[in-house]
């Protein structure tokens, strides 16, 4: 995996990190507490998870480049329709616990790039 596409894979997941930091402001918002808790407690695991790979940012990742941003793209995009239900309030507490499994699998996708 070269640099740049490290880079990429970096900004990819940072936006991850940012709909999670999305999420969690909309469901505090709306007076979901716990919601929020537990988006608030995943999304940590991932920003430590993102910081130890820009820690490692130039040791060898696992996996391929191209497979994992398009992976991250298809979780921000699911992400995103959860975030959007959320704020509309059309099934929301399905679309909570999709984001949920979302930003977990998120962590376990930038934990594999760690030898």
């Amino acid at each position: 995996m070269t640099k740049e596409q490290k880079r990429s894979l970096l900004r990819a997941l940072g936006t991850s990190y940012g709909k999670g930091t999305d999420l969690a402001a909309l469901l505090w918002l709306q007076g979901k507490d716990e919601e929020a808790g537990s988006v608030e407690r995943r999304n940590a695991e991932l920003r430590r998870t993102i910081d130890r790979l820009r820690r490692e940012t130039w040791k060898e990742w696992r996996g391929s480049a191209a497979g994992l941003q398009d992976q991250i793209g298809r979780l921000n995009r699911q992400l995103q329709i959860r975030i959007r239900e959320i704020e509309r309030e059309i099934r929301a507490a399905r679309g909570l616990v999709k984001a949920l499994d979302l930003l977990d699998e998120l962590i376990e996708l930038s934990r594999a790039l760690i030898a």
